[in-house]
């Protein structure tokens, strides 16, 4: 089985139990092994939707570490190469996605591994708004990260999947490479 298969299923179990539930998909214990926090909702739609093209698979763009993440913009605004173990961090990623009559669903997975490649986080969340438009749209979403003092400092891969739960459709999987010292 292909790992995207396997995130296919994931995001599907995730979607159906996340349905309803608040977004506090991770835990606020500071000695939680994750490193993460409650990831804060950040979708926010940039550009107007375009109906002439084709529905299809959700698109995941850039993904990038920032310094702070508060609206559309940000992401390529606050841009960082490095981050610090035992602080604060925000990521940020962009994806285009078909919006079905008005209606955007979609789930999200975020991992973060470490230099030793294991993963330190990992955040899953399901994402709804009633938009008024149709056809494809280019969305930022942010995570909040809180990596552990204790863990090793050297290059961390992100990876972000998205899914569309209107069609069912999931994005390829996009990774980038920072450092947090």
């Amino acid at each position: 089985m292909n790992r995207r298969n396997v995130l296919l299923g994931g995001c599907a179990t995730l979607s159906t139990i996340l349905a309803g539930c608040s977004s506090d998909e991770t835990s606020d214990d500071p000695d939680s092994d994750d490193g993460s926090e409650s990831p804060e909702e950040g979708n926010t739609g940039e550009g107007q939707p375009s109906s002439s093209e084709e529905p299809g698979p959700p698109e995941v763009g850039k993904i990038e570490l920032v310094s702070e993440w508060q609206e559309p913009g940000d992401m390529e605004d606050n841009a960082i190469e490095s981050g610090s173990l035992g602080e604060r961090n925000w990521s940020a990623f962009q994806f285009t996605i078909y919006i079905d009559e008005g209606e955007l669903e979609y789930t999200y997975q975020y991992d973060l591994y470490g230099p030793d490649d294991i993963r330190r986080v990992n955040i899953s969340e399901t994402n709804s708004e009633l938009t008024g438009e149709s056809g494809w749209g280019r969305y930022e979403q942010s995570v909040y990260l809180n990596p552990r003092s204790d863990w090793p400092a050297g290059e961390y891969r992100a990876e972000v999947t998205v899914k569309d739960e209107n069609s069912g459709e999931v994005s390829e999987t996009k990774s980038t490479t920072f450092r947090l010292e």
